[in-house]
């Protein structure tokens, strides 16, 4: 699940990506967990803590 997160409207006011705005931001790393998950071949988050911008994150609470 992604939460509600005011960095995702912050961002779009700024017309800038979430990922460039505010990539600690919990929506962010809830989708890049979710992304994560899609891409492993056993559909687990193989790559906790991964982030496509190469921050470092924690894994998503589920």
């Amino acid at each position: 699940m992604v939460p509600f997160d005011e960095g995702m409207p912050n961002a779009e006011r700024a017309q800038a990506s979430p990922l460039d705005f505010c990539p600690e931001a919990p929506a962010v790393t809830a989708i890049a967990a979710i992304a994560a998950a899609l891409a492993s071949p056993d559909g687990q988050d193989g790559a906790a803590g991964a982030h496509p911008n190469g921050a470092q994150t924690a894994p998503a609470r589920g």
